[in-house]
């Protein structure tokens, strides 16, 4: 298996790749632009921040009985 500052930190700390816009909406970053290197984010964070910020996102869909289609923004500081 290849290791890298993809996968693992300087550390050794597990690693996974993220998305911005989030992949669970259709502005995820699943979608890619042809020919435009300004489709998408993706970045390598640390594994438990990772999951941990997907369970606050669905746990946030989940208490705002956010529906598929509803809309929404998103700040961030």
């Amino acid at each position: 298996m290849t290791t890298g500052p993809y996968t693992r930190d300087a550390n050794g700390n597990p690693r996974q790749c993220d998305e911005c816009p989030f992949a669970s909406t259709y502005q995820n970053a699943a979608k890619v632009v042809e020919n435009s290197g300004w489709s998408f984010a993706a970045k390598p964070i640390a594994k438990d921040a990772n999951e941990k910020g997907g369970g606050m996102i669905s746990n946030w869909y989940g208490r705002e009985h956010m529906l598929d289609g509803d809309e929404f923004y998103v700040v961030v500081r």
